[in-house]
């Protein structure tokens, strides 16, 4: 299952969030290598990246503790796609209770 959705908006999040190349078309690949860098280069900012993304802390520290390499890379793809698409679906629930009010 490709963990990415078709749905723009959470690429998009993805791509501004992680600062990737808009233009990339492999976009799976390209955010392994930002996050394999930020864990080796500068976890300071991966974290305030995942805080302002609003990844649950427990999930992010459960992740950090008990996986290593592309494990913990995968885990912390996962949070944050499953954190985007939480948002996006209370922004789209709220926007249609707003259009029938």
């Amino acid at each position: 299952m490709n963990i990415f959705s078709s749905e723009n908006s959470v690429n998009d999040y993805l791509i501004r969030y992680f600062n990737l190349n808009p233009e990339e078309t492999d976009l799976q690949k390209a955010l392994t290598e930002r996050i394999s860098f930020l864990l080796s280069e500068n976890k300071i900012l991966l974290k305030s990246i995942l805080y302002r993304l609003d990844v649950d802390e427990s999930k992010l520290a459960h992740a950090l503790t008990n996986f290593e390499g592309q494990e913990l890379i995968q885990a912390l793809i996962k949070l944050s796609i499953d954190k985007i698409s939480q948002k996006l679906a209370i922004r789209a629930a709220y926007s249609q209770k707003k259009k029938l009010e």
